[in-house]
């Protein structure tokens, strides 16, 4: 849960992509969803079921202090959102701390 214990995660492979792959199975094995997110689409693309950050948070870019995130309250990218049990941004140092402001809320 990495927003909601304030755990940030910065993850290198390859023994970052088995630990990665470790934490989704057992989130899984719970009958939870796991979501893993990256800051750019060529490190999405190596994990199962990855999106980049800005796509799954509706993040613009470039995102300023008056930005606010591109997904309803009521749509079901929102509502995936809220039932994910574990959120792991990959190269999460790679955001802008706006974009944490805007996960956050």
């Amino acid at each position: 849960m990495l927003l909601r214990v304030g755990a940030y995660f910065s993850c290198r492979l390859p023994l970052a992509l088995a630990v990665l792959q470790a934490l989704q199975a057992a989130v899984r094995a719970k009958m939870q969803y796991p979501c893993v997110f990256a800051t750019c689409g060529l490190a999405a693309g190596l994990y199962f079921d990855g999106k980049t950050a800005h796509r799954a948070y509706g993040l613009p870019v470039p995102c300023d202090t008056k930005s606010c995130s591109g997904i309803g309250a009521r749509t079901d990218r929102a509502n995936l959102l809220r039932l994910t049990a574990l959120h792991i941004i990959d190269e999460a140092v790679m955001l802008n701390w706006l974009n944490f402001n805007l996960i956050d809320t």
